[in-house]
């Protein structure tokens, strides 16, 4: 036999053991919560990870572009800084190159005269009453030029006298009653239309009255004591025009035109007839020759 007592307490404990094997209502909450999480999906955390990656990565990149944005503008303002000393550079060389041949020029000049200076017999005057052709103006390939020279063929000497009131090339001269005329042309920047006398007795200029246009690389030529311009253009047209000036009237006159414009034209005056030949009137150069 055995004893109740003891039936009933390995009975109880039998029991007891059943009951921790087996799931129970009664778990602790924290075990519940533990179990909670464990079984929760983990894509809204990897989500949001990779989401602040690629936020971050697109800042570091707009970062990078903004430097090299920067950095290229600092690049392209010193570039151009560079170019601009460059050519400023370049203006100052030629610039001085120019003075350079000015010089050389001058000296030239300087030393001509002193040697003509010393070869010379005789006074200015006295050279003056002689059979001479005169130098007027002109472009030295430098310089724009006021100078008038006096060439004797019979002494081969050339004596630079008084110059012009003005630069000018490419201007008309007509030679009347012991002075000369000179009207028109040009500095290289603009043509003119004014006009001076040379005095070959006295070695002065004097201001004449002005062209009623300005123009250069016309044709003069004196006749019966009045001086006609003939022909020449201003850059943008070229004229048929004849003026004439008349000393007792102190002014130019409008005369009748040539059948043609002509620019760079020749003009000569041959038993009281003013002929003028070759030229360029506007679109050809010219081969015929007329009476004005």
């Amino acid at each position: 036999g055995s004893f109740p007592c003891q039936d009933q307490k390995v009975a109880e404990e039998t029991q007891a053991n059943a009951s921790l094997s087996t799931p129970s209502h009664h778990v602790p909450e924290e075990t519940q919560a533990n179990s909670s999480l464990s079984n929760k999906p983990l894509c809204s955390t990897v989500e949001d990870n990779s989401s602040f990656q690629q936020h971050h990565a697109k800042a570091e990149l707009l970062r990078i572009i903004t430097d090299l944005a920067k950095k290229a503008d600092a690049l392209e303002k010193n570039q151009i800084k560079s170019d601009q000393e460059i050519i400023s550079l370049k203006e100052v060389v030629k610039d001085s190159g120019r003075k350079v041949q000015q010089l050389e020029y001058r000296i030239d000049e300087l030393q001509f005269k002193f040697d003509s200076s010393l070869s010379l017999q005789g006074s200015m005057c006295d050279n003056l009453d002689m059979p001479a052709i005169y130098l007027i103006g002109g472009y030295n390939g430098v310089t724009w030029l006021s100078s008038l020279d006096s060439f004797s063929p019979k002494k081969d000497i050339l004596v630079s006298l008084t110059s012009m009131g003005s630069a000018r090339s490419y201007a008309s001269v007509a030679a009347m009653e012991g002075c000369i005329f000179v009207f028109g042309g040009g500095d290289g920047s603009s043509w003119y239309n004014t006009a001076e006398c040379y005095n070959t007795r006295s070695n002065e200029w004097m201001i004449c009255p002005c062209l009623n246009h300005e123009k250069g690389s016309l044709a003069g030529v004196s006749l019966n004591g009045k001086i006609y311009a003939m022909g020449g253009g201003d850059g943008t047209q070229t004229f048929s025009e004849v003026e004439m000036f008349d000393p007792f009237l102190g002014k130019w006159i409008c005369s009748p035109s040539m059948l043609q414009p002509r620019f760079a034209l020749a003009a000569a005056e041959s038993s009281g007839v003013i002929y003028v030949s070759g030229g360029f009137d506007g679109s050809k150069y010219l081969q015929v020759s007329r009476k004005v």
